[in-house]
């Protein structure tokens, strides 16, 4: 029986559930596995690769001859969503949406005379297997809302726009857009190069942008004409650029060019956000074309923003000011939402939240800091926190741990009051041992001079006293003096 035959340079057997991808040159296959800087293919004509598969690119180059002048992978190696895949694609003489299947779109790119210039800019591979290959850089993951805020058991359908392949034939032309919701951009370039030109989002400019949107003759007019500055930013291959939120731009592909991109929104300009998307809501934009679930997650952001503005009051830690800014704005979004449910109802509020208990407490830790601040002789131990989003929320899950566990217990204990009964000894004991590491979370123990004379004076002298109960129980109890102090 002859021997299976072996693939990639790992020299292993076809196996079904392995995505492989098919060397240019040679005609062999490769594990297609993205790594650290991109693809692989035998012949080293994309200089990206992940161990342990072939054990380095040196040794890929040292072992086969050099491709450098032949093509990159082509774009048939990634038709992950399936050639019978309807897609949305530009024809850009037009700038009008047209249907095309993916496979379709394929072949017209190959031919060597192509009529229409066409431009596929809107689809997002995360529920495929091209998803697994390519990687949301770091930043966004850890500023990203969807990714930080949207709960698993949300009724609504969690928003997918992190994962974009864009492929554009040359002369391909985005006329001046801002992205859905007011979202920041990444943007990498595998292959062929971008042209972006970028316009500030002033105050002036947003309202020159809604007006030039409204216009009937808005094909007529280069938008970049009517402002003080646009800005040329070139993005060649393998370069990766980010926009901030709001920032209008049009995309020129100077050659064939294929490119992942993303969406995201975050906490550094949620007014820009905002106003973009109400801004989308006057133009009458097409659901299709904004940013899905939007009010949803705002109201999910808003939820996480109050135990954060909380944490930081009962630290004594002043919050950065683009947050206090972006609370008010987000205040002012749910207020106008939620009185537009009486006459529009569409609600996009979570099941769990309590829309106006939420808006009112958020109100109430605004004005707490705010009487903070217009306090004569700030307080010594209140600073602003440097802290990034995702530093604090690590060292605040054990803070919201603990905070449950005294409310559970507060709870409980109001609960059996009627009955009178008075406190066994290790209900006393729980109770002081909950109170002490309060204070610690709070901060150190000389914040309070007499609780702190009284256990630097005492702690010196303890005794331990075993549980009662089965020789397995390890717990010890640690009184000071043989006494609870108090």
């Amino acid at each position: 029986m002859a021997a299976a035959p072996l693939y990639c340079v790992c020299r292993q057997p076809y196996d079904f559930n392995r995505f492989m991808i098919e060397c240019d040159i040679c005609k062999d296959w490769f594990h297609g596995r993205y790594g650290n800087y991109g693809f692989l293919n035998r012949c080293g004509a994309v200089g990206m690769y992940r161990p342990p598969c072939h054990g380095g690119i040196l040794a890929v180059n040292q072992g086969y001859p050099s491709c450098k002048h032949t093509p990159n992978l082509k774009i048939s190696h990634f038709l992950f969503p399936g050639a019978n895949k309807v897609i949305d694609v530009i024809d850009v003489a037009r700038q009008a949406d047209s249907k095309l299947k993916l496979g379709e779109f394929v072949k017209y790119y190959y031919q060597p005379e192509r009529p229409k210039v066409l431009n596929l800019i809107s689809l997002e591979f995360s529920d495929t297997r091209m998803g697994d290959l390519v990687e949301v850089p770091e930043i966004v993951q850890k500023m990203s809302w969807v990714e930080n805020y949207w709960p698993d058991d949300s009724f609504f359908p969690k928003p997918f726009v992190q994962k974009y392949c864009l492929i554009g034939m040359k002369n391909s032309y985005t006329d001046f857009h801002i992205d859905f919701g007011g979202t920041s951009v990444w943007y990498h370039v595998l292959w062929g190069e971008k042209i972006f030109y970028l316009i500030k989002p002033t105050k002036a400019n947003l309202a020159l942008y809604e007006s030039w949107s409204s216009s009937p003759n808005q094909s007529e007019v280069f938008f970049g004409d009517k402002v003080d500055k646009c800005y040329k930013c070139v993005v060649k291959q393998g370069t990766t650029i980010f926009l901030p939120p709001g920032w209008i731009h049009a995309v020129l592909t100077s050659q064939d060019s294929m490119a992942f991109g993303g969406n995201f929104l975050h906490n550094l300009n949620i007014g820009m956000q905002l106003r973009c998307y109400e801004m989308e809501r006057r133009l009458k934009t097409p659901d299709l074309f904004k940013f899905p679930y939007f009010e949803a997650i705002c109201w999910y952001v808003a939820k996480n923003l109050l135990e954060t503005l909380k944490e930081l009051r009962e630290d004594k830690c002043q919050p950065q000011g683009y947050l206090v800014d972006g609370v008010k704005a987000l205040i002012s979004s749910l207020k106008t939402w939620l009185r537009r449910e009486l006459t529009q109802p569409n609600s996009e509020v979570p099941d769990h939240i309590r829309p106006s208990r939420l808006i009112k407490a958020l109100t109430q830790e605004i004005r707490f800091l705010e009487d903070e601040s217009n306090k004569a002789g700030k307080s010594q131990g209140s600073a602003e926190c440097s802290l990034s989003r995702s530093s604090l929320e690590k060292g605040y899950q054990a803070q919201r741990a603990a905070r449950w566990l005294l409310d559970h217990r507060h709870r409980h204990h109001l609960h059996h009051h009627h009955s009178r009964k008075l406190p066994s000894n290790l209900d006393v004991l729980e109770l002081h041992t909950l109170e002490v590491l309060k204070r610690l979370e709070v901060g150190p123990l000389k914040e309070d001079p007499a609780f702190s004379s009284k256990v630097n004076g005492k702690f010196k002298k303890v005794s331990a006293v075993a549980v009662d109960g089965s020789h397995d129980n390890a717990l010890r109890l640690v009184l000071c003096n043989g006494k609870i102090m108090r």
